[in-house]
Protein backbone atom coordinates (compact mmCIF):
# COMPACT_ATOMS: atom_id res chain seq x y z
CA UNK A 1 0.00 0.00 0.00
CA UNK A 2 2.92 2.54 0.78
CA UNK A 3 4.47 1.69 -2.56
CA UNK A 4 1.12 2.34 -4.31
CA UNK A 5 0.65 5.93 -2.25
CA UNK A 6 3.91 6.78 -3.20
CA UNK A 7 3.83 5.67 -6.96
CA UNK A 8 0.52 7.60 -7.24
CA UNK A 9 2.34 11.07 -5.87
CA UNK A 10 5.57 10.51 -7.70
CA UNK A 11 3.10 10.78 -10.77
CA UNK A 12 1.25 13.76 -9.57
CA UNK A 13 4.73 15.55 -9.13
CA UNK A 14 5.64 14.35 -12.66
CA UNK A 15 2.34 15.82 -13.98
CA UNK A 16 3.10 19.24 -12.61
CA UNK A 17 6.69 20.02 -13.59
CA UNK A 18 5.71 18.96 -16.81
CA UNK A 19 2.92 21.60 -17.55
CA UNK A 20 5.13 24.07 -15.56
CA UNK A 21 8.35 23.24 -18.15
CA UNK A 22 5.50 24.14 -21.12
CA UNK A 23 4.70 27.17 -19.34
CA UNK A 24 8.05 28.10 -18.95
CA UNK A 25 8.52 27.15 -22.47
CA UNK A 26 5.96 28.83 -24.76
CA UNK A 27 7.30 32.60 -22.54
CA UNK A 28 10.66 31.71 -23.58
CA UNK A 29 9.83 31.16 -26.99
CA UNK A 30 7.09 34.43 -26.51
CA UNK A 31 4.25 33.06 -28.51
CA UNK A 32 1.19 34.99 -29.15
CA UNK A 33 -1.82 34.15 -27.00
CA UNK A 34 -4.16 32.33 -28.82
CA UNK A 35 -7.64 33.87 -28.73
CA UNK A 36 -11.38 32.99 -30.37
CA UNK A 37 -12.96 35.87 -29.73
CA UNK A 38 -13.01 38.43 -33.38
CA UNK A 39 -13.65 42.11 -33.03
CA UNK A 40 -16.60 43.08 -34.78
CA UNK A 41 -15.11 45.76 -36.78
CA UNK A 42 -13.17 43.64 -38.05
CA UNK A 43 -15.62 40.86 -39.01
CA UNK A 44 -17.28 43.74 -41.02
CA UNK A 45 -14.68 44.61 -42.30
CA UNK A 46 -14.02 41.11 -43.81
CA UNK A 47 -17.98 40.39 -44.39
CA UNK A 48 -18.13 43.22 -46.64
CA UNK A 49 -15.07 42.78 -49.01
CA UNK A 50 -16.61 38.92 -49.52
CA UNK A 51 -19.24 37.58 -51.85
CA UNK A 52 -21.22 34.30 -50.89
CA UNK A 53 -23.74 34.39 -53.31
CA UNK A 54 -21.69 32.50 -55.69
CA UNK A 55 -20.21 29.59 -53.67
CA UNK A 56 -23.38 28.66 -51.51
CA UNK A 57 -26.92 28.12 -52.99
CA UNK A 58 -29.69 28.15 -50.98
CA UNK A 59 -30.70 25.77 -48.70
CA UNK A 60 -33.99 24.06 -48.99
CA UNK A 61 -34.61 21.33 -46.75
CA UNK A 62 -36.00 17.97 -48.11
CA UNK A 63 -39.57 17.81 -47.52
CA UNK A 64 -40.77 14.89 -45.42
CA UNK A 65 -43.36 12.99 -46.61
CA UNK A 66 -45.97 13.35 -44.04
CA UNK A 67 -47.49 9.41 -43.07
CA UNK A 68 -50.50 11.21 -41.51
CA UNK A 69 -51.40 12.92 -44.78
CA UNK A 70 -50.81 9.52 -46.78
CA UNK A 71 -53.24 8.10 -44.70
CA UNK A 72 -55.52 11.13 -44.67
CA UNK A 73 -55.72 11.05 -48.88
CA UNK A 74 -56.60 7.18 -48.73
CA UNK A 75 -59.59 6.99 -46.28
CA UNK A 76 -60.83 10.37 -48.24
CA UNK A 77 -60.20 8.07 -51.16
CA UNK A 78 -61.80 5.19 -49.94
CA UNK A 79 -64.84 7.39 -48.35
CA UNK A 80 -65.56 8.63 -51.86
CA UNK A 81 -65.96 5.08 -53.50
CA UNK A 82 -68.00 3.85 -50.67
CA UNK A 83 -69.98 7.05 -51.61
CA UNK A 84 -70.09 6.22 -55.28
CA UNK A 85 -71.57 2.60 -54.40
CA UNK A 86 -74.10 3.72 -52.58
CA UNK A 87 -75.12 6.43 -55.05
CA UNK A 88 -75.41 3.96 -57.32
CA UNK A 89 -77.28 1.44 -55.13
CA UNK A 90 -80.17 4.47 -53.90
CA UNK A 91 -80.26 5.40 -57.95
CA UNK A 92 -80.87 1.32 -58.25
CA UNK A 93 -83.49 1.17 -55.93
CA UNK A 94 -84.83 4.89 -57.13
CA UNK A 95 -85.70 3.06 -60.41
CA UNK A 96 -87.05 -0.30 -59.20
CA UNK A 97 -89.61 1.88 -57.53
CA UNK A 98 -90.60 3.72 -60.23
CA UNK A 99 -90.57 1.17 -62.67
CA UNK A 100 -92.90 -0.92 -60.57
CA UNK A 101 -95.28 2.10 -59.57
CA UNK A 102 -95.85 2.13 -63.46
CA UNK A 103 -96.15 -1.02 -63.40
CA UNK A 104 -99.37 -1.18 -61.35
CA UNK A 105 -100.37 2.52 -63.59
CA UNK A 106 -100.07 0.20 -66.25
CA UNK A 107 -101.85 -2.63 -65.32
CA UNK A 108 -104.61 -0.35 -63.52
CA UNK A 109 -105.03 1.73 -66.68
CA UNK A 110 -105.52 -1.57 -68.78
CA UNK A 111 -108.04 -2.52 -66.54
CA UNK A 112 -109.99 0.34 -66.72
CA UNK A 113 -110.35 0.04 -70.28
CA UNK A 114 -111.11 -3.50 -70.15
CA UNK A 115 -114.32 -4.41 -71.51
CA UNK A 116 -116.57 -4.70 -69.14
CA UNK A 117 -119.84 -7.20 -68.95
CA UNK A 118 -123.31 -6.50 -67.79
CA UNK A 119 -124.08 -8.16 -64.85
CA UNK A 120 -126.88 -9.93 -67.05
CA UNK A 121 -125.12 -10.52 -69.34
CA UNK A 122 -122.66 -12.33 -67.40
CA UNK A 123 -124.99 -14.59 -65.59
CA UNK A 124 -126.05 -15.58 -68.81
CA UNK A 125 -122.80 -16.06 -69.71
CA UNK A 126 -122.24 -18.16 -66.63
CA UNK A 127 -125.48 -20.59 -67.59
CA UNK A 128 -124.72 -21.01 -70.68
CA UNK A 129 -121.02 -22.45 -69.73
CA UNK A 130 -121.70 -25.93 -69.87
CA UNK A 131 -122.80 -25.78 -73.40
CA UNK A 132 -119.24 -25.10 -74.34
CA UNK A 133 -117.05 -26.09 -71.28
CA UNK A 134 -114.10 -27.11 -72.28
CA UNK A 135 -113.25 -23.99 -74.88
CA UNK A 136 -114.84 -21.77 -72.63
CA UNK A 137 -112.32 -18.68 -70.84
CA UNK A 138 -112.78 -19.22 -66.91
CA UNK A 139 -110.17 -16.49 -66.28
CA UNK A 140 -112.11 -13.86 -68.15
CA UNK A 141 -115.53 -15.03 -66.12
CA UNK A 142 -114.07 -15.03 -63.37
CA UNK A 143 -112.48 -11.58 -62.89
CA UNK A 144 -115.46 -10.94 -64.30
CA UNK A 145 -117.50 -11.95 -61.65
CA UNK A 146 -114.79 -10.79 -58.43
CA UNK A 147 -114.62 -7.76 -60.00
CA UNK A 148 -118.39 -6.73 -59.85
CA UNK A 149 -118.95 -8.57 -56.69
CA UNK A 150 -120.56 -11.34 -57.86
CA UNK A 151 -119.26 -13.99 -55.18
CA UNK A 152 -121.82 -16.68 -55.21
CA UNK A 153 -121.55 -16.48 -59.45
CA UNK A 154 -117.67 -16.65 -59.07
CA UNK A 155 -118.31 -19.64 -56.67
CA UNK A 156 -120.07 -21.28 -59.27
CA UNK A 157 -117.59 -20.51 -62.28
CA UNK A 158 -114.70 -22.11 -60.10
CA UNK A 159 -116.68 -25.43 -59.53
CA UNK A 160 -117.31 -26.03 -63.45
CA UNK A 161 -113.60 -25.57 -63.95
CA UNK A 162 -112.74 -28.03 -61.37
CA UNK A 163 -115.51 -30.38 -63.06
CA UNK A 164 -113.94 -29.53 -66.64
CA UNK A 165 -110.25 -30.32 -64.83
CA UNK A 166 -111.71 -33.58 -63.88
CA UNK A 167 -113.32 -34.73 -66.74
CA UNK A 168 -109.44 -33.79 -68.74
CA UNK A 169 -107.90 -35.66 -66.47
CA UNK A 170 -110.37 -38.51 -67.39
CA UNK A 171 -111.34 -38.93 -63.31
CA UNK A 172 -114.98 -38.42 -64.34
CA UNK A 173 -117.14 -38.53 -67.73
CA UNK A 174 -118.85 -35.20 -68.09
CA UNK A 175 -122.72 -34.79 -69.54
CA UNK A 176 -124.60 -31.42 -69.61
CA UNK A 177 -127.39 -33.96 -68.25
CA UNK A 178 -125.01 -35.20 -65.48
CA UNK A 179 -125.84 -34.19 -61.46
CA UNK A 180 -123.14 -33.15 -59.35
CA UNK A 181 -124.53 -36.27 -57.31
CA UNK A 182 -123.01 -38.36 -60.05
CA UNK A 183 -120.07 -36.86 -60.30
CA UNK A 184 -119.36 -37.36 -56.66
CA UNK A 185 -120.05 -41.47 -56.82
CA UNK A 186 -117.80 -41.61 -59.94
CA UNK A 187 -114.97 -39.90 -58.01
CA UNK A 188 -115.95 -42.04 -54.50
CA UNK A 189 -113.01 -44.61 -55.17
CA UNK A 190 -110.59 -41.58 -56.20
CA UNK A 191 -108.21 -40.34 -53.98
CA UNK A 192 -109.26 -36.52 -54.24
CA UNK A 193 -113.07 -38.04 -53.99
CA UNK A 194 -113.71 -37.15 -50.33
CA UNK A 195 -112.21 -33.60 -50.76
CA UNK A 196 -114.50 -33.27 -54.23
CA UNK A 197 -117.46 -34.19 -52.33
CA UNK A 198 -116.84 -32.11 -49.65
CA UNK A 199 -116.11 -29.15 -52.03
CA UNK A 200 -119.75 -30.38 -53.97
CA UNK A 201 -121.44 -29.83 -50.89
CA UNK A 202 -119.92 -26.15 -50.40
CA UNK A 203 -121.15 -25.20 -53.47
CA UNK A 204 -124.24 -26.49 -53.45
CA UNK A 205 -125.10 -24.18 -50.29
CA UNK A 206 -123.84 -21.40 -51.54
CA UNK A 207 -125.54 -21.47 -54.86
CA UNK A 208 -128.66 -23.27 -54.49
CA UNK A 209 -128.62 -22.12 -50.33
CA UNK A 210 -129.61 -18.01 -51.21
CA UNK A 211 -126.37 -17.56 -48.79
CA UNK A 212 -125.06 -14.20 -49.20
CA UNK A 213 -121.14 -14.54 -49.97
CA UNK A 214 -119.33 -11.53 -49.29
CA UNK A 215 -115.53 -10.94 -50.19
CA UNK A 216 -114.19 -12.48 -47.24
CA UNK A 217 -116.32 -15.53 -47.28
CA UNK A 218 -115.57 -15.59 -50.94
CA UNK A 219 -111.79 -15.59 -49.99
CA UNK A 220 -111.96 -18.64 -48.07
CA UNK A 221 -113.85 -20.71 -50.35
CA UNK A 222 -112.21 -20.03 -53.26
CA UNK A 223 -108.54 -21.06 -51.30
CA UNK A 224 -109.84 -23.97 -50.87
CA UNK A 225 -110.98 -24.72 -54.39
CA UNK A 226 -107.98 -23.54 -56.34
CA UNK A 227 -105.64 -25.69 -53.59
CA UNK A 228 -108.09 -28.75 -55.05
CA UNK A 229 -107.06 -27.75 -58.48
CA UNK A 230 -103.74 -27.57 -57.66
CA UNK A 231 -103.82 -31.15 -57.01
CA UNK A 232 -105.79 -31.87 -60.21
CA UNK A 233 -102.54 -30.33 -62.00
Amino acid sequence: MKVSRLLNIALLLSFILSDANNSLYAKQLKLPEQSTYLDKSKWQEIAGKSDYSENFKEFKPKEKKNKSARTKNRDIKSSKQILLFLKIILIVVIIGVFAFVFFLLLKHFFNFFEEKVPRRKLGEMVENLEDDMHNADFDFLLNQAVEQGEYTLAIRILYLRIIKQLSDKNYIVWKREKTNGQYVREMFNQNTGKQFALITTIYEQAWFGNNNIDQQLYKKVSGGFNEYLKQLV
